[in-house]
């Protein structure tokens, strides 16, 4: 199952789709591994024979690498990812434990995830070239202002 980077925010919580932030400040990894996967199972969300997240450090990005926001300070394409990808991962990944990944059901949803991901990458990299587009007409304005 592929994952997405979600911070740790200043607070030491995680924002995980379906549940409250979740405070994984001061713990291990397999302690956070436990606190996710617990969180879940209390909100009936997995089953405890089904819950198994993984957690993986990664580097804080430097600010000037962080994925541009919109005004609500929520970055492009979260909702799509938080109201619709994730759970239909969450989904796939239930179905294929137990019927196994060529269980049709388990390719179907994994061809609706292979879709929800394609839409993604356009509504970022259209976020983008608008952002793009702004800095530069910006640019002319200031040039032609002086």
């Amino acid at each position: 199952m592929t994952g997405y980077p979600i911070p740790v925010t200043d607070d030491g919580t995680v924002a995980l789709p379906m549940v409250d932030p979740i405070k994984v400040q001061g713990l291990t990894v397999r302690e956070a591994e436990k606190a996710v996967g617990d969180k879940y199972i209390q909100e009936n969300i997995l089953r405890p024979s089904r819950a198994r997240p993984m957690i993986t450090l990664v580097p804080k990005a430097q600010p000037n690498l962080n994925p541009p926001a919109n005004n609500n300070g929520r970055v492009f394409g979260q909702e799509l990812i938080e109201k619709q990808l994730f759970p239909l991962m969450l989904k796939r990944y239930e179905m294929e434990l137990e019927f196994g990944p060529s269980h049709p059901t388990v390719r179907s949803l994994g061809n609706e995830i292979v879709g929800l991901e394609r839409e993604l990458r356009e509504v970022v990299a259209k976020q983008l070239r608008m952002i793009e587009e702004a800095k530069t007409s910006a640019r002319g304005s200031s040039e032609t202002g002086k």
